[in-house]
């Protein structure tokens, strides 16, 4: 084999580990929101990988009365964390889903999966340009 079909060998087994990392990626998030039915979209792409939520859910912070936030934040619920931090409908938290988090980090250091833009609902199709 020359220098040209090891480089062509080596280029087919890139692309094939990006596709298998993307649609592992697509998978894991679907299982994600079809299980938390708050969370409205999974979007990935220019470096970012996150999931919006829905208004009024459990992640919405206009959905809860100062008494409620009171009351989380006495009892140390976790949720209040992910209530706190969520700006723009957004979730981006390495506490949140972190083994799907985890993974998308581990496929990104070698396959730099987050340049490859989605974007979907739970039973929506993806989206790659918007």
């Amino acid at each position: 084999m020359d220098k040209h079909d090891t480089l062509r060998k080596i280029n087919e087994m890139l692309n094939y580990g990006i596709k298998l990392s993307i649609d592992l990626i697509e998978s894991e998030a679907r299982k994600i929101l079809s299980n938390d039915k708050d969370l409205d979209e999974f979007i990935m792409g220019m470096g970012e990988a996150f999931f919006t939520f829905k208004k009024g859910g459990k992640y919405d912070i206009d959905a809860y009365s100062d008494e409620q936030l009171q009351e989380l934040e006495e009892k140390e619920d976790p949720l209040i964390d992910f209530i706190y931090g969520n700006f723009y409908n957004i979730i981006h938290s390495e506490k949140f889903q972190e083994d799907f988090f985890e993974l998308i980090e581990y496929l990104e250091d070698r396959f730099n999966v987050k340049a490859y833009s989605m974007r979907f609902t739970a039973k929506g199709p993806i989206k790659r340009d918007w």
